[in-house]
């Protein structure tokens, strides 16, 4: 008799468990087929930015060895190497957010 009790609650209670649990699994494999776009996309534009970096670091080099020592010019290249150091910042902790991401 207890047999049959327990077969009568544990039965549907394990498949509850089981549609739920399934459930859950599909939308954690969509949540993250997902990220894997997201994250293709973002590597992309890090890619962009890391040669945008790269390109100005070399303007800016030039710049400096083209320009005259005006005040103007160095007030612009100051401007230009902390928004360079703004863009390096990013660029790391994008870097950072891929590595914990793998």
């Amino acid at each position: 008799m207890a047999a049959v009790v327990a077969t009568m609650v544990v039965g549907p209670l394990v498949k509850i468990m089981m549609e739920n649990s399934s459930s859950y699994l599909l939308n954690q494999y969509k949540v993250m087929k997902g990220m894997e776009k997201e994250h293709d996309i973002l590597k992309r534009k890090l890619l962009l930015v890391e040669d945008i970096i790269t390109d100005a670091e070399q303007a800016a080099a030039d710049a400096e060895q083209a320009a005259a020592d005006t005040e103007q010019a160095a007030a612009r290249r100051a401007g230009a190497v902390a928004w360079l150091e703004d863009m390096k910042k990013v660029a790391y902790k994008a870097n950072e957010v891929f590595d914990e991401f793998k």
